[in-house]
């Protein structure tokens, strides 16, 4: 008889087991596309911080929530770091004109945390 109710509580914990599981891949998946849908609602971090030192302007594309236009206020000098020289350069290189920012092709760090320590990937499509 003990063997049978050891054999039920190996069941029951198993079954725990297999529900906790379950709810934190939820989590995790759910988590994971939570970020996803905020990180697309906005340019990176490295975008956004060009603009808040006024390198830049970030305008909202009407009609879409995906897309910005990236307006240039000032050439990128010596204060910049390297990583947002080159996020400056990526945006500006068809030359001083406002760009989409669906259309800049990111340096190739961009997978890299950002000077804010955002990591975004770059598919605003």
């Amino acid at each position: 008889m003990s063997s049978a109710v050891e054999a039920g509580a190996t069941a029951g914990q198993v079954r725990i087991g297999v529900v906790v599981f379950v709810v934190l891949l939820a989590l995790i998946i759910g988590g994971i596309a939570w970020r996803a849908r905020v990180a697309s609602t906005r340019p990176p971090a490295d975008v956004r911080t060009l603009a808040e030192r006024g390198y830049l302007r970030i305008d909202p594309v009407p009609g879409t929530r995906r897309d910005w236009t990236l307006v240039p206020l000032r050439p990128a000098d010596s204060g910049l770091k390297p990583r947002l020289r080159e996020w400056h350069a990526a945006i500006f290189v068809a030359g001083w004109a406002p760009v989409l920012c669906s259309q800049v092709e990111p340096p190739l760090d961009a997978w890299s945390a950002g000077v804010d320590g955002d990591v975004v990937p770059w598919d605003y499509s």
